[in-house]
């Protein structure tokens, strides 16, 4: 297993692919992804699944595009629980717990990428 939160080789494709764009990228990522982590936990508690849903899916995009593919995924299995209208709280919470851990780590990465490129 990997040491590291981002899937380098996609982030470098993204980078090929998108020129000079790309440096706007990580942070308009890692801008979008604070808010929408910031408030799954107070969307939990409202009850507010649909609009958890909707941040899960772009995150679980978002992070794909930026090599993020384990963040990616806890992400696609927060969307597809909140999808199928599973109110369990417990796991819910569990989830958004992993995907605050692994995307501090992903932020760590990615800052520090942008510092040497």
């Amino acid at each position: 297993m990997s040491d590291t939160s981002i899937n380098f080789t996609k982030l470098e494709e993204m980078k090929d692919i998108m020129g000079e764009v790309f440096i706007q990228l990580i942070p308009a990522y890692l801008d979008q992804s604070d808010e929408m982590i910031t408030e799954m936990p107070d969307l939990l508690g409202k009850g507010d699944l649909e609009t958890l849903e909707r941040h899960a899916h772009s995150l679980k995009s978002s992070s794909l595009n930026v090599g993020a593919e384990a963040l990616s995924a806890i992400a696609r299995e927060l969307e597809d629980t909140t999808r199928s209208n599973n109110d369990d709280t417990d796991a819910l919470s569990a989830m958004i717990s992993a995907i605050t851990a692994e995307y501090t780590k992903v932020k760590t990465e990615l800052n520090n990428y942008l510092q040497q490129n």
